[in-house]
């Protein structure tokens, strides 16, 4: 299955779908079978994770927005979740902030692919990065969403984190003129 195959999400997935649909592809071609994703807000790339051809685990750690735009939305598609997934893999939602160590406590697999689109400041998404990329097995992937500047949707945070980053592990980028990048680090122990 390639991407451009899978149904529509139920619900909004803020992604470009260039990107995006160039990580899954990515993501698909290699034996990931557990996923974890920061950041997961109406669920639009959990659906889109689920239908990875190999997928067994997929855990999303996030918490509910309070902002009243998108408050009843996000309740309402979280309420879809459990029954998106049931006959596709085992999903697991830990609902708290990415960054307290009561939740990344109750994270308690090893993964092989993580995508990062939680908190958008430096030390947020650097937080982030550092409490989760050491629960991706050695040789898998961690991904990063609003990774290039792009008009008004610039987050600089995530912007310089990726940077940084780049400077020190093997990755491949996606950007797109509607899209605000995506990039992909390879962890040390497998093939770029």
């Amino acid at each position: 299955m390639k991407f451009h195959q899978i149904p529509e999400p139920p619900v909004p997935a803020y992604q470009c779908i260039d990107e995006f649909g160039q990580l899954w592809n990515l993501v698909a071609s290699r034996p990931h079978t557990r996923i974890l994703e920061v950041g997961s807000l109406y669920g639009g790339t959990l659906w889109w994770w689920s239908h990875l051809p190999k997928i067994k685990t997929l855990v999303s750690v996030d918490m509910p927005t309070d902002w009243e735009p998108l408050r009843d939305g996000v309740r309402e598609a979280r309420a879809q979740w459990d029954g998106w997934f049931s006959d596709r893999c085992d999903f697991t939602l830990i609902d708290g902030d990415s960054q307290d160590p009561a939740t990344i406590d109750r994270v308690d697999e090893l993964f092989d692919f993580a995508f990062i689109d939680g908190d958008h400041t430096y030390d947020g998404v650097r937080a982030d990065w550092l409490n989760y990329s050491p629960l991706v097995r050695p040789g898998g992937i961690v991904a990063f969403h609003d990774t290039w500047p792009n008009g008004n949707r610039h987050e600089p945070g995530v912007v310089k984190w990726v940077d940084e980053l780049r400077h020190h592990l093997p990755s491949t980028e996606w950007t797109d003129p509607d899209g605000v990048g995506i990039c992909a680090f390879y962890l040390p122990g497998g093939k770029p």
